[in-house]
């Protein structure tokens, strides 16, 4: 599964850890907004605005999925209380299986 924030801090649980990656994560994508913005408005290199908009996209996209996923995986278990697909799908989304 891969190194967690957890294992390197041993005092931080795994909900602060989502949360500490969730801000970084807000903050990578503020930094690339502005120096796109200012990139788009300073009306350099178009090489360099072409890279800057698919990596904001990018990091955009997968903020976007991180949190539709959760909200799609707690969406299900209300739905479909007793479903064995139900115990199986929160583990595969998560990597455990």
């Amino acid at each position: 599964m891969g190194t967690q924030l957890n294992d390197i801090l041993p005092f931080i649980n795994d909900e602060f850890a989502k949360l500490i990656l969730t801000l970084f994560r807000l903050i990578a994508i503020g930094g690339l907004g502005y120096w796109l913005w200012n990139t788009l408005k300073k009306q350099d290199a178009l090489l360099l605005s072409w890279a800057l908009s698919l990596i904001f996209a990018g990091a955009l996209g997968n903020i976007i999925d991180s949190v539709f996923t959760v909200s799609f995986l707690l969406t299900a278990t209300e739905l479909l209380p007793h479903s064995s697909l139900n115990k199986a799908m929160p583990l595969y989304f998560l990597g455990m299986l």
